[in-house]
Parts: structure tokens; sequence; C-alpha cells
């Protein structure tokens, strides 16, 4: 799965041809993900495939690991470590002529993963960090996640930028917590908005049946007026916290 760092040092004595194209694209290396997960290969080429197809458009040849595998028709070695050491990921550039690295690692923390990814970018046989991309989701929405996360990375490489598409897919992944929590707030208003309006009606029958009370009846009777105008404010208040509350959730804030 991973190209071990020793396979960078295996290239530099054999020159490659990886495209036929003899144009003049700069090149950027797609690494497999480092997985410190639980979860199996099958996932992890899914999650590789997502990233190398969201890289579409960009002003670069585009060299995924299953890629390079193929073309030097040799096995790689397990690694947990792959290639992500400066002389491993600087050797692999320039045995490929690759200007660009894209790598990244997957991990878990309290039932969270934690993706993180990185442009790297080797011109003068330095390593330069263009973007890094880190996000802390479910197992449902990486997928997702790593396509955003490498949309923005083709729009560093010249590409177009996230589209509308991508978007909306990455806001369906996350939950709006302020929208949530004023929708949480406007149904705690709408609660006391109904008592309120319970007491209103039990003091005015309080005040009914003591009519001729002249200290208690004028008293229920206050009472009741008083909560009415209670009920009326919280369930003004509850309207509005819901009506910005469904506005928030609809922009996925």
């Amino acid at each position: 799965m991973f190209l071990a760092p020793f396979a960078a040092f295996a290239l530099l004595s054999a020159p490659l041809q990886l495209s036929a194209e003899a144009d003049q694209r700069a090149k950027i290396i797609v690494l497999d993900l480092v997985n410190g997960t639980e979860l199996d290969e099958a996932r992890l080429e899914v999650l590789g495939d997502a990233i190398v197809s969201a890289l579409a458009g960009a002003k670069v040849e585009v060299l995924s690991a299953a890629d390079l595998r193929k073309t030097l028709e040799f096995k790689a070695e397990q690694s947990a470590l792959g290639c992500q050491q400066k002389n491993c990921i600087l050797d692999l550039a320039k045995a490929l002529e690759a200007r660009y690295i894209l790598s990244g690692s997957l991990a878990s923390f309290k039932g969270q993963f934690i993706l993180n990814l990185k442009l790297i970018d080797t011109k003068n046989g330095n390593l330069k960090v263009l973007l890094r991309e880190t996000h802390e989701a479910e197992a449902g929405a990486l997928t997702a996640l790593a396509r955003i996360s490498a949309a923005k990375m083709r729009q560093a490489l010249g590409g177009p930028p996230p589209s509308d598409a991508e978007m909306a897919v990455l806001k369906a992944g996350k939950v709006p917590l302020f929208g949530l929590s004023l929708g949480l707030g406007a149904a705690t208003l709408a609660g006391f908005g109904i008592a309120a309006q319970i007491q209103a009606l039990s003091a005015a029958d309080a005040a009914l049946l003591q009519t001729d009370d002249r200290i208690l009846g004028p008293f229920h009777a206050s009472l009741a007026r008083r909560k009415v105008v209670q009920a009326r404010w919280l369930f003004s208040g509850a309207a509005l916290a819901f009506g910005v509350a469904s506005y928030a959730w609809l922009g996925g804030w």
C-alpha cells in the first residue's frame, strides 16, 4: 500500500517514462495516506481516489501511488511510516521529475477521525508546505472532506476553486452548531411561553371563582394579565429564534 522510503533510492538509478505525453506540466505525486486508524485498505483506496479525482483540472500531471506501483512493476514493502521523511520525499520527487508532493495521514481520537493533508513544493531541493488541511470528523464524512481539501489544493496549483457542489458536500457533512444551539434556545423559550400561558389560564379561573373577594379577585386577574403578556413575549422570542435558527441551519452555521 505504501511507498517505502527505500523505494525512492531504488528509483534514482533507473530513469522512468511515466507518461507518453510530451507536455511540460509540472508533476505532482499523491502518496498513500499514512493510516493510524482501524480503517481497512479498501476504504483507504476510496479516500485516495477521491483526492486524485479532485485534483482534475489543476495544471499538473497527477501521479498517484497506484500509478507508480504499476509503472515501476514492483510491489512496495508495507511500511507504517510510508514516504514522509524529508530525504525520501526529495529523492522521490527528483527521481520522477516531480515538483509537488501531496502527502497525508489519518489518525483517530475519541471516536473521531483526523485527516491531515499537505501540499509540498520541492523546488530547488527545499520542502515548502504550500497548503495544509486538517479536519476532524466521523468516518462517514471522510471522503467528502478529502475531496474538498484536495479541491483547495487544486486551486493552489492553478486549477479551478472548489465548486458549489463540492462545498455543498462539505456543508452536508458538518453539524451547524450555531443553528442547533439557536433551535434549542427557541424550544426552551416556547416551553416557558406555554408554562406562562397555563399559569395565566389558571389565574383567570381563580379570578372568576373569587369575583366577590375584593382582594384575591383583583390579584388573580392582575396575575392573569401579566402571565398573558409574558407568554406573548416568550412566544415572540421563540418565533424569532426559530427563524434565525432555520436560516443558520440552512447556511451551515
